[in-house]
């Protein structure tokens, strides 16, 4: 078995997200930020990483919702992929910190919280996003994951009923909407970062990558005369986030990731760009990545200064661990997801 994800034309997905993972070490890390202003705007952009992953994620949950036979068959696929990585570790990082070889992380302190059994409960059951003082409180970027689950049962539910541009762009704005009144109500009645972490916040990135989905799988980027504007639009729209902090840079970093979904041709067993063996190689274990690398920068402490050789440290010391979990953890139970969803459909 080859040990880089094989999803065939949509290979250069695997390099997109080895992208969005790069990105969130950037930010965590200082990234550029001792190369001048543009890499300080790299590194700052490195935030957007997230949306990144949330639209990808889109594409993903429509795709395996569209090889499913049932929606538990679904459900089953869905969480041996991010699960068991996420429960490793989590208690990882709980074991090192009782252990007092971590410092106690910053919304921990925040919030005035403990990585106690309740905190540990909700983190499990990902249901840390109902409380937002433990929501982001033991690896300090795991407030992402609980937001993935809740549209892995919600938006399979609403793509049965997206099945036109019309009734599409509907829910669009009402997912949009929805955003906004999370924000206008926790605003009000608690801290800032709980929309922020509240998954209502981000629906329209995931349905977002769902219709990119159905567009490319209907074949619209092979037979569309727009096609190559919107890719290269696209293209010309993630790296101006990168180098400019333009408003609503979030926005317009999901916009151009959907764009390179939608539009880039098939993946033909290697290129120069997003489908090239080492931007697979990272994105195959850039969940991986995204779970370690602040613990990494944990562990390391102020032993080396913010900038280049922090994010090169961090990285190759990421990539490592990253690589032992995805061996260890991350393929087998995606093996036993692949062999239980197969009994579930007879």
């Amino acid at each position: 078995m080859s040990f880089l994800r094989n999803y065939g034309e949509t290979d250069f997905i695997t390099g997109l997200r080895a992208i969005a993972a790069l990105m969130v070490v950037c930010i965590h890390t200082g990234g550029f930020s001792d190369l001048g202003w543009v890499g300080q705007n790299i590194t700052g952009a490195g935030k957007y990483g997230v949306q990144v992953f949330f639209v990808i994620s889109g594409f993903t949950i429509a795709a395996t919702w569209t090889s499913s036979g049932s929606y538990r068959e679904f459900l089953v696929r869905r969480m041996a992929r991010i699960a068991p990585a996420y429960w490793a570790i989590i208690a990882i990082a709980a074991i090192l910190y009782h252990a007092g070889l971590t410092p106690t992380p910053f919304f921990l302190t925040e919030f005035g919280m403990e990585i106690g059994v309740y905190n540990l409960l909700m983190h499990v059951t990902f249901l840390s996003f109902l409380d937002y003082r433990i929501a982001n409180s033991i690896l300090g970027v795991e407030w992402t994951i609980p937001i993935e689950v809740f549209w892995y049962i919600v938006l399979p539910l609403l793509l049965s009923r997206v099945t036109a541009l019309r009734t599409f762009l509907v829910w669009l704005a009402i997912l949009l909407v929805l955003a906004a009144l999370t924000r206008l109500v926790f605003g009000v009645v608690a801290e800032s970062v709980a929309a922020k972490w509240f998954p209502t916040t981000f629906g329209a990135y995931f349905l977002l990558g769902a219709a990119c989905y159905r567009m490319r799988d209907g074949g619209w980027y092979k037979v569309s005369p727009m096609a190559g504007a919107v890719l290269w639009g696209s293209v010309a729209m993630f790296i101006l986030v990168l180098l400019s902090p333009l408003p609503g840079g979030g926005a317009l970093i999901g916009l151009a990731t959907a764009g390179i979904l939608l539009a880039r041709k098939d993946s033909v067993g290697g290129g120069l760009w997003l489908d090239s063996v080492p931007l697979r190689f990272l994105g195959t274990i850039s969940y991986s990545i995204y779970l370690w690398h602040l613990l990494v920068i944990a562990l390391l402490g102020n032993a080396v200064a913010e900038g280049t050789l922090r994010f090169g440290l961090v990285a190759v010391i990421t990539v490592g661990l990253s690589t032992v979990t995805y061996i260890v953890v991350e393929r087998p139970t995606n093996r036993w997801g692949r062999q239980a969803a197969e009994k579930i459909r007879g």
